[in-house]
């Protein structure tokens, strides 16, 4: 049956993305970063092929790969995009219906068994960390930013904290109208880091306790009710608070214009004054010399005569 791909095989831990988000038959989703295509196929069978899938992924290759495992397991309800989630237009009308979202971003794949380099002290690029969260962390938001998003859940099969509790941190520090999901997956023994006030519920697999891959978890929920009426206040209030230090601007601006008339102005005065006192100067020393010429003419005079 694997062989003939009528099973997909996957790593359990690679299974809870799709689980947890759970989307009911006849739901519209978005999976972010989506080939190959397992975590899609899997939703694909959680929703009995109805509804739609959104497949997005910037890489030809494995675009082509996942076409052809979506066509071997009969997946009838997905449409593959190859595109960069980051440059897809999330208000557009055939994305309004989406209210669920799976982002496995490219990760730096550190707990994956096979490469046991970093599990065993190998080294760790930390520029290279410190870009793939950045990347990460705006995929996640991209994704909040679909209008009728209701749940979103961020995967990844790394063991860092750069890439996992600190893309949330960094998630939850500028999206207000969504919150981490509190009690997921109970028995789920292995936790997110306990230094987060969210720590302990998201989901962490290491090798050597849930006899998986290295991976986490996060699930995401829109603010609602009463909490999403403060988080629109709170944005109506830093978007009134913008507006009215681009008023101040303005009218810091309006002054200094003015305080720049008012100086020409007065320089133009001072310089037509001193124009006029350098001109009068220049008459006096004129009369002066006349008179002076005059004085010398006479006494030449005397003494000629």
């Amino acid at each position: 049956m694997v062989a003939n791909r009528n099973l997909i095989l996957q790593d359990k831990a690679s299974c809870l993305p799709a689980f947890l988000l759970n989307p009911p038959p006849n739901s519209f989703i978005v999976d972010a970063c989506s080939a190959p295509g397992m975590k899609t196929s899997h939703l694909a069978a959680l929703m009995h092929n109805t509804g739609e899938i959104f497949a997005f992924d910037r890489a030809n290759d494995r675009v082509e790969t996942m076409k052809e495992m979506l066509s071997y397991g009969g997946v009838k309800n997905t449409r593959v995009f190859n595109e960069d989630f980051l440059r897809v237009d999330t208000g557009s009308k055939q994305y309004a219906k989406v209210e669920y979202a799976l982002v496995d971003p490219p990760c730096s794949g550190s707990g994956i068994v096979k490469r046991m380099d970093e599990w065993i002290g190998g080294g760790v690029d930390e520029y290279r960390l410190s870009k793939l969260a950045n990347l990460q962390a705006m995929l996640v938001k991209h994704a909040m930013s679909l209008p009728s998003l209701k749940r979103v859940v961020y995967s990844t099969c790394s063991v860092h904290e750069t890439e996992n509790e600190l893309v949330v941190a960094e998630v939850l520090k500028d999206v207000s109208h969504f919150r981490v999901v509190e009690g997921v997956l109970p028995q789920w023994k292995e936790r997110g880091r306990d230094t987060y006030e969210f720590g302990r519920h998201c989901l962490r697999a290491d090798p050597s306790k849930t006899a998986t891959n290295g991976f986490f978890v996060a699930v995401f929920e829109r603010v609602e009710g009463e909490e999403e009426e403060k988080s629109a206040k709170k944005g109506k209030k830093k978007g009134a608070k913008r507006l009215i230090e681009e008023e101040s601007e303005e009218v810091e601006e309006e002054v200094e214009q003015k305080k720049m008339k008012t100086d020409d102005g007065e320089k133009k005065k001072k310089k037509k004054k001193g124009k006029k006192e350098r001109q009068n100067t220049l008459s006096d020393r004129m009369r002066d010399s006349q008179e002076s010429g005059k004085d010398g003419h006479t006494d030449m005079d005397q003494m000629k005569n």
